[in-house]
């Protein structure tokens, strides 16, 4: 095996890896604050701060909840509750990170409704007449999204994040031990060997699948054991510190703002933009139902910085979305993921729902991007900066065509001075 094949391997893999890592301390890890066992929501009960590293780039609109499910045991029946107009949306992710199945009111519809998800290797039989989703994978997260509305809303957005039910149809059978090692290289090797076993590349990878048993991340066949997997486990520091350095070293797009590539959240063969996903925005929706944008740099294409002020002006009309949008501000992270900025208002974004936010008469807004306070009339539009460098994403879930299509572009950000008050 040659150094590109245990490289190749690795954007292969990586995202299986962050994905096993959220399934282990959900099943396995009983001091993880989010530690369910099967079958069984995790249900963030507040909107996320700067405090929270679980996840990278977190949004601040709505609630989390989550579940693993294990397949293999057996379908499982999912209940949604009535939503009246709330946005809520559940993803099915399987161990690659791919949205295999996005439900909820949008093709459920606002009253409720019941569905059976059922894997590739399941012989248990699904209720007659029942709605059934059938995914690729044996490994499922259960990933839910609830909006939180406009003033004291959370505590109707947890009653909506309580109703999600789970009811495996198999019998649930108790999960064999796992261990993860101590140094990353090899704690990767243990949890690929896990993940992949119960879930395998698909047929169309026959060439990756021999590859990775070369290596040692797949057994060699029925029964089979592992080849060493010592390059692999050696180079995986390496290999991430070249997938963050390739994230940085691709350059910004005209006007400073990232857009999603077609696949991103559904795939496919892209691996290269899977495993960068994986490293800068786990869990990622895709375009029919969110849009993200993100930009680190002003329009004259200098790294945006706390020392300075800055202003976004959308244009008129607003964001074409059918749902919400937000804008939130991140730092970077020396590990590569993006979070939360602490500031004295606790405001990590801004939306449209944020209160008092000034609206010109034609939709178009000035949103202020800078460390310090501005004047008491513009502090509604104000998103607060780190000291350092930054960045902002746009959010924006049920995009319209023109979002999607590329034909709304958000305008570049302006630098309007140093930091501090406007005098």
């Amino acid at each position: 095996m040659t150094g590109a094949d245990t490289a190749s391997a690795f954007t292969y893999t990586f995202p299986v890896y962050e994905m096993a890592k959220l399934r282990w301390a959900a099943l396995y890890d009983r001091d993880d604050s989010a530690f369910t066992g099967l079958n069984r929501f995790w249900h963030e009960e507040r909107l996320a701060t700067h405090a929270d590293r679980w996840v990278t780039t977190p949004n601040v609109d709505t609630l989390y909840s989550r579940a693993w499910l294990a397949l293999d045991q057996g379908p499982v029946r999912l209940d949604l509750p009535a939503t009246e107009g709330r946005y809520l949306s559940i993803a099915l992710l399987d161990t690659f990170s791919d949205n295999v199945a996005i439900i909820g009111p949008r093709n459920l519809g606002a009253n409720g409704a019941t569905i059976v998800v059922a894997g590739p290797d399941s012989d248990v039989a699904v209720p007659d007449n029942a709605r059934v989703v059938r995914v690729p994978s044996n490994d499922i997260l259960v990933f839910a999204r609830v909006l939180v509305g406009s003033g004291d809303d959370e505590r109707s957005a947890r009653a909506c994040q309580n109703a999600l039910a789970l009811t495996a149809l198999g019998k649930v059978a108790e999960l064999p031990p796992l261990r993860r090692a101590t140094e990353p290289g090899e704690d990767c090797v243990a949890l690929l060997r896990d993940a992949l076993a119960r879930n395998p590349p698909r047929a169309h990878e026959a060439a990756m699948r021999r590859k990775l048993v070369t290596l040692g991340l797949m057994r060699d066949g029925p029964g089979g054991g592992f080849a060493p997997a010592q390059a692999f486990a050696a180079n995986f520091a390496g290999h991430v510190a070249a997938l963050r350095a390739a994230m940085g070293a691709a350059g910004p797009p005209p006007g400073g703002w990232t857009r999603p590539h077609p696949a991103a959240g559904d795939f496919g063969t892209f691996y290269r933009m899977r495993a960068s996903v994986a490293m800068g925005g786990l869990l990622a929706l895709p375009q029919t139902e969110a849009v993200y944008m993100s930009s680190a740099i002003d329009a004259a294409n200098a790294p945006l910085h706390g020392s300075n002020r800055y202003l976004l002006r959308v244009p008129a009309g607003g964001i074409p979305a059918d749902s919400f949008w937000s804008l939130t501000m991140y730092e970077d992270a020396d590990s590569g993921g993006r979070f939360l900025v602490d500031n004295p208002l606790g405001r990590y974004c801004l939306n449209d729902r944020s209160p008092g936010l000034i609206v010109k008469p034609d939709g178009g807004i000035d949103i202020i991007l800078q460390r310090t306070a501005p004047v008491k009339e513009q502090l509604p539009n104000w998103l607060p900066a780190p000291t350092g460098p930054f960045r902002v994403t746009l959010r924006a879930y049920l995009p319209r065509t023109s979002l999607i299509d590329g034909r709304f572009r958000m305008p570049p950000i302006e630098k309007v001075g140093p930091g501090g008050n406007p005098s």
